[in-house]
């Protein structure tokens, strides 16, 4: 069931992303916790016109 909700909740974040963002920039991460005391993978999604854009909303997914 876990799995399954954390299929869900991933396909409807890309689907969102599809709606939303026409061409975007995707990079991997690895920042480290000292609080849990290891190194943690993200991934970042960035549209195009990151650079020049004013303000984006964020979307943060926590799995």
């Amino acid at each position: 069931m876990k799995t399954l909700s954390k299929f869900l909740s991933l396909f409807l974040f890309v689907l969102f992303l599809q709606q939303n963002i026409h061409a975007a920039v995707v990079d991997t991460v690895n920042t480290y916790s000292a609080s849990m005391k290891k190194t943690i993978k993200a991934v970042v999604i960035t549209p195009d016109n990151y650079a020049s854009a004013q303000a984006l909303p964020v979307v943060y997914s926590l799995s």
